[in-house]
């Protein structure tokens, strides 16, 4: 079974809630994986204007 995303609303602060096809919903916080990226293409998203 394929399981596909099928809504993400942003939260703030770098949290998004994304809801799956098997009904499950997640809160995933992406600021801590930010803070540690070294990659110049996913460092340029700590800035909340262009995440």
């Amino acid at each position: 079974m394929v399981i596909s995303i099928q809504k993400a609303e942003y939260l703030g602060d770098y949290r998004i809630k994304f809801q799956f096809s098997d009904g499950i919903e997640k809160i995933i916080d992406f600021g801590e994986f930010l803070e540690k990226a070294k990659n110049p293409m996913t460092k340029k998203y700590r800035d909340k204007q262009l995440f």
